[in-house]
C-alpha cells in the first residue's frame, strides 16, 4: 500500500484535507482566532495575576492560610451556583457573550 494513502479510504492523505485552513471558511477562521484570542488572553491574565494572588495569601501568615483556602472555597461554591442558575435559564446565544463579558470586565 502507498504511504500516501490512508489507511482504508483510498483517499490520498485525507485527513489534511479536512484540517487545512484553507477549506475553512471566513465566518469559522474568524471564530477560531477569536477563540484563540480569547483563551490566551484569559491564561496570559491568569499567569499574571498567580504570583500576585500567593504573595497576598503568603503575606497574610501561615495562621491565616487556612482560612484564605476555606473562604475561596466558599466563595467558589457560591459562584458554581449562581452560574449554574444563569447558564440553566439563558440561551447559550445569550448566555457566552454574557459570560466572555463578565470575564473582560473582572479581569481588564
Amino acid at each position: 500500500m502507498d504511504s500516501r494513502h490512508s489507511r482504508g479510504s483510498g483517499n490520498p492523505v485525507g485527513w489534511r484535507r479536512h484540517w487545512t485552513p484553507a477549506f475553512a471558511g471566513v465566518t469559522e477562521r474568524r471564530a477560531v482566532a477569536l477563540a484563540f484570542l480569547f483563551h490566551f488572553l484569559v491564561l496570559a491574565s491568569y499567569y499574571v495575576l498567580r504570583p500576585i494572588r500567593d504573595e497576598i495569601g503568603a503575606a497574610g501568615g501561615l495562621d491565616s492560610l487556612s482560612w484564605l483556602f476555606t473562604a475561596t472555597l466558599v466563595a467558589m461554591l457560591g459562584a458554581n451556583i449562581l452560574f449554574s442558575a444563569v447558564a440553566a435559564r439563558l440561551s447559550r446565544r445569550r448566555f457566552i457573550p454574557l459570560a466572555y463579558r463578565f470575564f473582560i470586565v473582572t479581569l481588564a
